[in-house]
């Protein structure tokens, strides 16, 4: 059966509440449109909606309607009830999907959201109900949001957070027609990062488009003080299902360190999923090392990952923003990152952090070695790395960006 909309139950449904003291926002409300219940997408969505309330401006929330009711109704108290959960249309081609079965899916998503229009009297409807000013799509794959927008004559920010064209994890049927419908629907344009927007704007050539970073809450993490201890503990985080983190090249670079008698262990964070060959085939690469390489699941709290662990590397090359960059050095850690996408934006090579390259396993021993080995080096990479994480990736300098954006998709309707 198709499935019907999800409107969670709450006691109270206050209306719109904002700031009379700021009259560029006294009267917004903004309706966001998230493709996820979880992922680094939904956590930047969540902080925003919190980082606006604290201006006095209300949000509600239109979610794709994965993750458990309970998941659900948690997500929904954060926007007070305001919240619709629905299968939404995915866009885009993904290049781990065979490509015998790309039609398929496609069929199947047309078949369930009518390309995102099946449910556009629910969508619109909430807007109405609580005085949306603004839609905010918080991701470049799903077109409700810029349908919604237009049938209501509403300003449409639309929020680009994945690295698409070819070769990228993210790819479309035709990039010229899809990119073209993109730039018709939204007034301003939002990238994540500067790897995003240069490959954005490849595609979808629009005058509006921004550049702003994600943003962590900093005060949520405790700075490490580095000591000479034995062993350090080398991490990365990402879930096991997502073959493109490269786990693979976590676990030679590990080894490798191992065979030298390096003094160190090597956790894997992430969702592992049960009976899954990549997952076998990760555990059959660590098995010689025994305790000293682990797999420790799922932790749902960043920030007590950040404290079990001495340095971070993230060997993924294809992040079009990299939370856990961020998340490591809110906790001043130092981090180990690939020298493409994201990570060339954020990390400055032995300044804030070390840029290591793709295809070099060695070198990348020889960079997390010398961390190792070097409790001063951690520390002061660490230092440099928090002062970075507070002055450019703080939640205020996010809402106070895009609340310009707001204002700019106001002015050009």
């Amino acid at each position: 059966p198709l499935t019907k909309p999800t409107w969670p139950k709450t006691p109270n449904n206050p209306k719109t509440c904002n700031n009379p003291n700021n009259p560029a926002t006294a009267t917004m409300h903004i309706l966001h449109v998230l493709n996820s219940t979880s992922g680094g997408s939904a956590l930047s969505t969540f902080e925003i909606i919190e980082g606006l309330q604290q201006q006095g401006i209300q949000s509600s929330l239109v979610c794709f309607n994965n993750g458990s009711p309970e998941l659900r109704q948690q997500i929904a108290q954060k926007v007070q009830g305001r919240a619709l959960f629905v299968p939404l249309y995915w866009t885009n081609k993904k290049i781990r999907a065979a490509a015998w079965k790309r039609p398929l899916l496609e069929l199947y998503h047309t078949w369930r959201t009518w390309r995102g229009r099946k449910y556009q009297k629910a969508i619109q409807a909430l807007a109405r109900q609580h005085g949306a000013t603004h839609i905010h799509t918080s991701t470049i794959l799903n077109p409700e949001g810029a349908l919604a927008a237009k049938a209501l004559g509403l300003p449409h920010v639309w929020h680009c957070r994945e690295l698409i064209g070819p070769g990228q994890p993210f790819q479309f049927a035709s990039f010229k027609s899809w990119g073209r419908w993109v730039a018709s629907h939204a007034q301003v344009l939002v990238a994540n990062s500067t790897a995003t927007a240069r490959l954005l704007q490849q595609h979808v050539p629009h005058p509006n488009t921004l550049t702003i970073p994600n943003a962590i809450n900093i005060e949520s993490f405790s700075p490490r003080q580095h000591q000479q201890k034995s062993p350090l503990v080398v991490g990365m985080v990402g879930n096991l299902h997502a073959r493109w983190k490269n786990h693979k090249l976590f676990l030679q670079v590990a080894l490798q360190c191992l065979e030298q008698s390096l003094d160190v262990h090597f956790y894997i964070y992430g969702h592992k999923p049960a009976q899954d060959p990549y997952v076998q085939e990760l555990q059959a690469m660590a098995a010689p090392a025994g305790q000293r390489i682990q797999f420790k699941g799922f932790v749902p709290n960043p920030a007590h990952i950040m404290q079990q662990i001495d340095i971070m590397f993230h060997p993924a090359h294809q992040e079009s923003f990299g939370r856990v960059y961020i998340e490591a050095m809110a906790a001043g850690l130092p981090v180990v990152a690939i020298n493409q996408g994201a990570a060339a934006d954020i990390i400055k090579h032995q300044q804030n952090g070390f840029l290591v390259p793709n295809d070099q396993p060695t070198a990348i021993v020889q960079q997390i070695t010398q961390l190792v080995q070097n409790k001063e080096l951690r520390q002061n990479i660490g230092t440099a790395a928090l002062q970075e994480a507070q002055q450019k990736y703080a939640p205020e300098v996010l809402i106070n960006n895009l609340l310009q954006a707001y204002q700019q998709a106001s002015q050009l309707m």
